[in-house]
């Protein structure tokens, strides 16, 4: 079966997991994500297969929350994430990878707004929402 036929982005992640081990050399060159994101996959979370670059979607997802989190250019430009950070449990790939597996839906998007004022995403304050919710709270506040 190839990569673009698998359905769902935990199958996907899994695919990537079961299918692709990393070197020690792949594992020295990881650099710390934004100065706190751990990348401790005992997977290679980036693939070129069938010709394609695939990133897994939990390392995406993971990445994305630090980068909004921690790079200084994205919360002058967007204010909102101002004082936004990440729990030390997630500053580990992993840690956040088993959560994301049990909560995300697909085509849904990371929110840490909806279910408390929090300004922290962890496993306690973030829920999976459809991306019209996610803009309706964010436009709405």
């Amino acid at each position: 079966m190839k990569y673009g036929e698998i359905e769902g982005l935990v199958n996907k992640s899994n695919y990537l997991r079961d299918n692709f081990k990393p070197s020690v050399y792949s594992i020295f060159r990881r650099k710390i994500s934004h100065g706190v994101g751990i990348n401790d996959s005992d997977y290679m979370v980036s693939q070129k297969i069938d010709g394609c670059y695939v990133v897994c979607p939990a390392y995406s997802a993971w990445n994305s929350m630090i980068k909004r989190s921690y790079n200084p250019k994205i919360k002058s430009k967007h204010k909102t994430y101002a004082d936004v950070s990440v729990c030390e449990e997630w500053h580990s790939f992993m840690a956040f990878r088993g959560w994301w597996v049990e909560h995300q839906v697909d085509g849904w998007q990371l929110d840490k707004d909806l279910l408390t004022d929090s300004k922290t995403y962890s496993p306690s304050t973030c829920i999976f929402i459809p991306q019209w919710l996610n803009k309706f709270t964010t436009d709405h506040r």
